[in-house]
């Protein structure tokens, strides 16, 4: 199920390329970001529970916008 959000967001990059939708591109872009710094947060203030669960979160926010 996750390769198959992640083949959805590279599609959905490329296609905002072609198209020159860069606002589309621009949330896209957001969305990763989210996604990649709720991953980063170990730092130690948060549990590895808490940051699987933010990771999740994020990514079931791309998940959802792409539809997928």
């Amino acid at each position: 199920q996750k390769l198959d959000v992640y083949e959805s967001l590279l599609h959905s990059i490329q296609a905002c390329h072609v198209a020159h939708n860069t606002e589309r591109l621009g949330i896209l872009l957001e969305m990763i970001w989210q996604w990649s710094y709720a991953s980063r947060q170990g730092n130690g203030e948060k549990s590895d529970k808490e940051i699987e669960e933010a990771v999740e979160k994020e990514f079931n926010k791309i998940r959802e916008y792409l539809k997928v």
